[in-house]
């Protein structure tokens, strides 16, 4: 048999009335004693406000005559104090300065514990000088009791030290709250075992409180410890798991997220065991996708999975050798909760992760700056130094279009400002001088990543530095007259294209450039917003395919498939003679596709279609033309 006692004291007649006490006590009390009939209704009891007497009565009732107690747990929220080296919790009628003959002394539980003997004892107490309960501990070290075969495995949590006031708010008492999200979930504290142990819930606790509230400092100990104990259920506990849970923090097993991540929980492992050798955002993506598709709009589950499967799996990613493999797993989690924008939690979200990303790329970006300055091979690859006539210009472009997401998210968000500006474009402009040879134009994949950061180059008029890119980025283009590689494809495909720049005699006879291509639209768009019109002889490129998409809903941008939009397709020579011309027909196609749905789309929702752009380049974030208008 296994009892509960909880005491909540607010009212007093001699003492400051509290807030929070009863309440922290039947919240506890109701947790515990609906667990599964772990707690005996009958013997087990919830006391508001007690005078002495009453307690005595339901220690009474907790300990009944001829039944043995297995564990017994004692929970007390109010006021207590420490008089003339001795513990006492007040009652209803207590005085601060006669506690010895008006309040409820600890060493009476104590002495109860050592006649009765329960097989394991638990006891919390959240209020002032808690931790003077150790001042009765000789009550509990009779060398006759501790010594016994029999004797009781006691754990005590209390509130502070002993010299110490515990913190109270309406909500309950500190100590308490913590220790709540430990019971509900909320707080993991492990999962292999079904029951929670007070001294382990102690440690997070005691750290928990202290973090938040440096003044008070909790206190936990536990006398003739055996076994596992056994204080509450253990929420995150999963008996049917054949391999562990994937840890989602607050997620419980049991609940319906945690039966999708429990059903999804082999392919999230195999994800982190990948993640660290291969980084792949769109792997990533389809696997969140597939989690959180039966969540039937439980947004509050969802954010919390994407908290606590970021946390873990971006831990992971930084054991990669890809520098920005941490944030992009970050930014990846983010994205997927695109379907769900209009939600207040999830923006909310949106904007925590963005700063978390800033953060980590900042580091890369220092890192990276310092490198190049000294390095002249910083960015090439050690092993397949040919394969950089293809890879070199793809990492060049990439690392500038995240230089420019951040700046593009400052635009929108003046709140997320780190004032790292300028160590963003003097690493932009070291690149630029160092590898200018490399700013060409080799795939559809650079189209993004380009658009991005000329962007960010217009927002903050650094139009020298966008002007020196883009002639070289379409000098390039049409050198080669538009042969440019799909968006997507792999090395053997990359191997085709440089051998298609060859001579005649090498070139694949199948080989087909990317036609249309997504990468024309950008150069003329930016050569038009610059003003190059008068310097660009477009007949080089004469006869050549442009192509963008709109889609109908921003919402689905991160998915593998978009369903629904508008491709707009123009021919170099057919109608287009002009960057003029160009831009007259994209301003067109934004007009007529843009619906109020796209320009009321949210800051955040933009963002993170930016971000998807980046991480899946084979789309643009076109909806920045309104949401940044003049740039």
């Amino acid at each position: 048999m296994n009892a509960l006692l909880c005491i909540g004291c607010n009212a007093y007649d001699h003492l400051r009335v509290l807030e929070g006490a009863e309440k922290d006590a039947k919240e506890v009390f109701d947790l515990l004693s609906n667990q599964n009939g772990f707690y005996d209704q009958e013997v087990s009891c919830v006391l508001l406000s007690p005078a002495t007497n009453t307690i005595i009565d339901a220690l009474n009732k907790v300990f009944p005559a001829g039944k043995e107690i297995d564990v017994f747990t004692f929970f007390f929220a109010g006021h207590a104090g420490v008089k003339a080296s001795s513990f006492y919790l007040c009652a209803r009628e207590s005085e601060s300065e006669r506690l010895s003959t008006t309040a409820f002394p600890i060493t009476s539980l104590f002495s109860i514990i050592n006649e009765f003997r329960p097989g394991q004892v638990n006891i919390v107490v959240d209020a002032c000088e808690a931790g003077g309960s150790s001042f009765d501990l000789a009550q509990l070290l009779k060398p006759e009791v501790i010594g016994h075969s029999d004797a009781s495995s006691i754990t005590f949590l209390g509130a502070c030290s002993s010299d110490q006031f515990a913190s109270e708010t309406p909500d309950g008492g500190i100590l308490t709250r913590q220790l709540i999200k430990c019971m509900t979930g909320e707080r993991e504290i492990q999962t292999k075992s079904p029951f929670l142990d007070l001294i382990e819930m102690g440690a997070a606790v005691c750290q928990d409180v202290l973090a938040n509230h440096p003044k008070q400092k909790p206190i936990s100990w536990g006398l003739s410890l055996f076994g596992n104990g056994r204080f509450a259920q253990n929420p995150h506990f999963d008996s049917g798991a054949a391999e562990r849970i994937f840890p989602t923090g607050s997620i419980l097993p049991q609940s319906e997220m945690g039966k999708r991540i429990r059903l999804n929980s082999a392919a999230l492992w195999n994800e982190y065991r990948t993640i660290k050798e291969d980084p792949n955002p769109r792997r990533l993506l389809d696997l969140l996708d597939s989690v959180f598709r039966g969540a039937n709009g439980d947004v509050q589950a969802i954010i919390a999975s994407v908290q606590g499967l970021a946390r873990t799996l971006s831990a992971r990613a930084r054991e990669s050798s890809e520098l920005l493999a941490p944030s992009q797993c970050l930014a990846t989690c983010a994205v997927s909760l695109l379907p769900n924008i209009e939600s207040e939690i999830v923006r909310s979200y949106t904007l925590a992760a963005l700063r978390e990303i800033m953060v980590l790329d900042m580091e890369v970006w220092s890192e990276l700056l310092a490198s190049v300055k000294s390095e002249n091979h910083t960015l090439l690859n050690n092993i397949g130094v040919m394969a950089d006539l293809y890879y070199l210009p793809m990492r060049i472009t990439r690392i500038l279009g995240w230089i420019g997401l951040s700046i593009v998210a400052e635009s929108l968000f003046p709140e997320l400002d780190d004032g790292n500006d300028s160590l963003r474009f003097s690493l932009a402009s070291a690149l630029v001088n160092r590898y200018g040879d490399s700013l060409v134009a080799v795939s559809d994949e650079q189209a993004s990543s380009l658009y991005v950061f000329l962007k960010a180059c217009l927002f903050k008029n650094q139009t020298e530095l966008a002007e020196h890119v883009i002639i070289r980025y379409f000098a390039s283009f049409a050198d080669k007259k538009g042969n440019v590689n799909r968006a997507g494809t792999d090395g053997v495909q990359a191997y085709r294209y440089i051998l298609s720049l060859g001579p005649e005699q090498f070139r694949p006879q199948d080989w087909r450039p990317a036609n249309p291509s997504h990468l024309l639209p950008v150069l003329l768009l930016f050569g038009q917003k610059l003003g190059l019109g008068a310097v660009w002889d477009l007949r080089a490129i004469d006869r050549v395919f442009g192509a963008f998409f709109i889609p109908a809903n921003y919402r689905d941008f991160g998915r593998k498939v978009i369903d629904r939009g508008i491709n707009y397709t123009q021919q170099i020579g057919f109608g287009v003679w002009s960057l003029s011309d160009f831009n007259k027909e994209f301003e067109r196609a934004i007009k007529e596709s843009f619906t109020s749905d796209t320009l009321g789309f949210s800051k955040e929702g933009a963002t993170l279609c930016t971000i998807a752009s980046l991480l899946f380049p084979d789309r643009l974030p076109l909806l920045l033309e309104r949401t940044l208008a003049g740039c």
